[in-house]
């Protein structure tokens, strides 16, 4: 038997919303061991948030966006996902279901000579 797929992110249809041609550079899932709040005192199932990674024509700078596995939608900043626009060689990573550790461009000295964050 062949499994079953299902389109999460059609990466073209968001390009055309947003009039941007975005290429897909990866995503970090919330590990479910992290994936606690006041809202939900004890883990999932299933894994509920990913931090995506989007470039522009496939650039090395990328923006990062939250996106909810369970509604299948982004989760914009006006409701506390976490959204980096600004365009560099961001580096991301949870720490906890409302913590992520960030390394990206913020400001003079912040970046090696390659252009990569310097500090987290």
């Amino acid at each position: 038997p062949s499994p079953k797929w299902t389109t999460v992110v059609d990466i073209d249809e968001l390009g055309k919303k947003d009039d941007t041609s975005w290429v897909f550079k990866g995503s970090g899932t919330l590990s479910r061991s992290l994936d606690c709040s006041a809202e939900r005192p004890t883990p999932p199932n299933l894994v509920s948030r990913t931090l995506m990674k989007l470039s522009r024509g496939g650039a090395d700078a990328i923006v990062v966006r939250e996106f909810d596995l369970e509604t299948n939608e982004f989760i914009p900043a006006s409701q506390n996902g976490f959204e980096i626009n600004a365009e560099a060689k961001t580096s991301i990573g949870w720490k906890s279901r409302n913590v992520v550790l960030v390394g990206t461009d913020i400001g003079e000295n912040a970046l090696t000579d390659s252009g990569y964050p310097r500090t987290v």
